[in-house]
C-alpha cells in the first residue's frame, strides 16, 4: 500500500509538471521531448525573431522538474518516517533530535532474584559434578579423571567469586547503578563455571559409561550399603550422651542426620534392588538405578560422618578448656572461639555447615550458601570463619523447617531439577526420572 501510494504522489506530480507546461503554451511529445510553438501568449513577436523569447519556456521546464522531484523525495521521507518503529524513540536528544533505546533493562529485583537462582543451581552443580569424580575415581581411577577435577576447581574459584559479590551486596547496600553491575557479574561467574563443567559433561559421561560395568558397580554398592547401618549405629550411639552436657545448640547441625541417612539407605536398597531386577534385560535402566544407589548411599555416609566427626570435636574443645569449662550445659565450642584455639572452633563450624548444606541441598536457599563460602575463604580470620559458618547453619536449619518432614528423596538434593542432583521417583511402580550428573545447572 505504500509503494502504490508513492507511485500515485509521483504520478499527481508529472500531472502538474505537464499542466504548468500546458499553461505556458508547451506541450510533450510522446518521447518526452518538449516542443516550443512558434508563439508565446503574451509575446510579440515570433519566438526565432529574438534569442531572448527562448529562456522563458527553458526556464518553465527546470523549475517544473524541481518541484516534482522535491515532491517525490518528501513523500519518501515521510514514508520511511511513518515506518520506523515508535517504540524506538523516546523523548528529545541532543539539539531536538529524537534518542534512541535499546531493550529494556531487567528490573533490579528480577534481576537479584535470577542471581540468587543461579548461584543456587551453580553451587549445585559444582557439588553434584564434585561428588560424582569422586565416584569416577573409585570406578577408573585417580589419573583418569584429573581433567574433570580441574574443571570442578575451575568452576568452584568462579563460584566463590560470585558468592563473594553476593556478600558484598547484601551487606553493604550499594546504589542502584553497582547493584546492577554487580547483579551481572555474579551471573557472568556462574556462566563461566557452568560452562567449564558442561565442555567436560560428554566425555565424563563416556568414563563412567555404567552400563558395561553395572555388575561390577552393583555389587560395590551393595557392599557399601551392607556397611553403613554399623556406622550410622555408632554416631547415633556417640551423639546420644552429649546433649545433656552441651544441650541443645552445638547439636542442631547434626541432630537429625542419624535418621535421615537410615532414610537415605532405604532410598538406595530400593534403588539396589530394581538394579538388581534389571540386570541381564535392561542394562541402561539398571545403570540408572546404581547411579542413584550410589548418590544416596554416598550422601548417608556424609551424614554418619557428620554425626561423628561432631561428636569428637565437642569431646576435644571440652579437652582444651580444661578448668576452665563453665557449670552445667555449654557449648565448648562457643567457649574457644575467640581464643587461641579459635582456629579449631571455627574449622568445626565450618565442616558442620558444609555438611548440612550439602546433604540438604535440595531445600537450602542462597543466604545459607553465601555465608558458608564466606567462612571457607581462606582470607577470613577464625572469629569471623566462626560466626559466618553458624550463621550458615541457622539459616540452613531455618530453611530445611519449610520442608519438614523430609521425604528420602528430599534429602541429599534428590528432587528433581531445580532442586536436585540425582531424581525422585515419579510414581509408585518406583520409575525413575534421570538423574543430573556431572556438569552445569539442567535446564
Amino acid at each position: 500500500m505504500r509503494r502504490r501510494g508513492h507511485r500515485l504522489g509521483a504520478a499527481r506530480s508529472a500531472l502538474l509538471a505537464i499542466g504548468a507546461l500546458a499553461a505556458l503554451g508547451l506541450t510533450a511529445s510522446p518521447a518526452g521531448a518538449v516542443r516550443v510553438p512558434n508563439s508565446l501568449p503574451g509575446a510579440e513577436g515570433p519566438a526565432e525573431n529574438g534569442a531572448a523569447d527562448l529562456w522563458i519556456p527553458v526556464v518553465a521546464v527546470v523549475v517544473v522538474g524541481v518541484v516534482a522531484l522535491v515532491a517525490v523525495r518528501r513523500r519518501g521521507t515521510s514514508a520511511a518516517a511513518r515506518s520506523a518503529p515508535r517504540a524506538a524513540v523516546a523523548g528529545p536528544g541532543v539539539r531536538g533530535r529524537p534518542r534512541r533505546y535499546g531493550p529494556r533493562p531487567t528490573p533490579l529485583p528480577e534481576l537479584d532474584a535470577q542471581a540468587s537462582r543461579q548461584l543456587v543451581a551453580t553451587d549445585d552443580a559444582v557439588r553434584t559434578s564434585h561428588e560424582d569424580v569422586g565416584f569416577a575415581a573409585a570406578q577408573a581411577g585417580a589419573p583418569a579423571v584429573k581433567t574433570f577435577a580441574e574443571a570442578v576447581d575451575y568452576a568452584r574459584e568462579e563460584l566463590a567469586a560470585a558468592f563473594r559479590l553476593r556478600a558484598q551486596l547484601d551487606g553493604d547496600a550499594p546504589d542502584e547503578v553497582t547493584r546492577r553491575q554487580l547483579l551481572d557479574e555474579i551471573l557472568s561467574h556462574c556462566t563461566q563455571a557452568n560452562r567449564r563443567l558442561d565442555a567436560e559433561a560428554q566425555a565424563f559421561d563416556r568414563l563412567r559409561g555404567l552400563e558395561a560395568d553395572v555388575p561390577e558397580l552393583l555389587e560395590q554398592a551393595e557392599a557399601h550399603a551392607t556397611a553403613l547401618p554399623g556406622r550410622i549405629a555408632a554416631a547415633e550411639h556417640e551423639l546420644a550422651p552429649l546433649a545433656a552436657e552441651y544441650g541443645g545448640e552445638p547439636l542442631a547441625p547434626v541432630a537429625g542426620h542419624p535418621a535421615q541417612a537410615r532414610a537415605l539407605l532405604d532410598f538406595a536398597r530400593e534403588r539396589l534392588d530394581l538394579a538388581r531386577s534389571a540386570v541381564g534385560t535392561d542394562h541402561g535402566r539398571a545403570a540408572l538405578f546404581v547411579r542413584l544407589a550410589e548418590g544416596a548411599l554416598g550422601q548417608a555416609a556424609t551424614l554418619a560422618e557428620a554425626t561423628a566427626r561432631r561428636a569428637a570435636d565437642l569431646r576435644e574443645a571440652e579437652g582444651l578448656l580444661g578448668e576452665d569449662r563453665p557449670p552445667g550445659p555449654y557449648d565448648p565450642l562457643a567457649a574457644l572461639r575467640d581464643g587461641p584455639y579459635a582456629e579449631f572452633a571455627a574449622r568445626s563450624e565450618v565442616a558442620a555447615a558444609r555438611d548440612l548444606i550439602s546433604t540438604h541441598r535440595g531445600a537450602i536457599g542462597c543466604a545459607a550458601r553465601t555465608n558458608l563460602a564466606g567462612a571457607e575463604r581462606s582470607d577470613v580470620p577464625p572469629a569471623d570463619a566462626y560466626r559466618l559458618a553458624r550463621a550458615a547453619q541457622r539459616l540452613a536449619l531455618n530453611d530445611l523447617t519449610v520442608h519438614t518432614p523430609l521425604s528420602p528423596a528430599a534429602l541429599g538434593g534428590l528432587l528433581l531439577p531445580p532442586h536436585g542432583a540425582f531424581g525422585a521417583t515419579s510414581g509408585p511402580t518406583g520409575e525413575q526420572a534421570a538423574p543430573t550428573t556431572f556438569g552445569g545447572p539442567r535446564t
